[in-house]
């Protein structure tokens, strides 16, 4: 939440149905009613996308959106793990 503050994003609980998770403009929402490690995760992930994508436009309709997920799916693992890694040895 830090990191998506100092980067100008805010974070809401939202009910989707059909995502976890979506990042539009300056907000991230995630889906409500999920466990606080798919929070974090969806969190890291859609911060991905904001770092790493943050100038390809609209991602879900782009033809390279099954690239940029993946990408983001990536970095959002790497993201938990080094946190996990963290907080193991604190």
């Amino acid at each position: 939440l830090h990191v998506a503050r100092e980067s100008g994003i805010s974070v809401y609980s939202y009910p989707f149905k059909k995502y976890d998770s979506m990042l539009q403009k300056n907000a991230i929402g995630i889906r409500t009613e999920v466990t606080v490690e798919k929070v974090c995760y969806e969190l890291a992930y859609e911060l991905s996308h904001v770092f790493i994508h943050y100038d390809g436009g609209n991602l879900i309709n782009s033809p390279l959106a099954k690239e940029y997920n993946q990408q983001a799916e990536r970095a959002a693992d790497m993201i938990i793990r080094l946190l996990n890694v963290k907080t193991r040895k604190a």
